[in-house]
């Protein structure tokens, strides 16, 4: 919540994107809610859920966007863009911590998957 480059818009859309591919309905509907409330339009949300660049978003945070969701579909991350992250000011640990919270709950759909009744 107090990332210092990763803000909050950003964060719900990194979650709502992982809930997507895990096909968890209630954190789609959670993530999607908080995004209007920061004030992403409905196109907004739509782009966002078509793997679109988003209006609302930076040029650095769609090109973050869309590395978390290559990370996500498990597709490889080739040197060039992490220069391409750089140079749009994101640091590794950035990177790094986007990534996290991409895959987190993507993890967490297989432990409720095993586990679930």
């Amino acid at each position: 919540m107090r990332h210092e480059a990763l803000g909050f818009p950003l964060l719900a859309a990194i979650r709502f994107l992982a809930a997507r591919q895990a096909c968890f309905d209630h954190c789609i509907n959670l993530n999607q809610t908080w995004l209007s409330k920061t004030g992403l339009s409905a196109q907004d949300l739509a782009d966002l859920a078509a793997g679109r660049e988003v209006a609302a978003f930076s040029e650095a945070e769609n090109a973050l966007l869309a590395t978390v969701a290559k990370v996500q579909r498990k597709e490889r991350v080739g040197e060039d863009e992490i220069q391409r992250l750089h140079g749009l000011g994101w640091k590794d640990s950035d990177i790094l911590d986007a990534s996290v919270q991409g895959t987190n709950m993507l993890g967490m759909s297989c432990l409720f998957e095993a586990f679930s009744k």
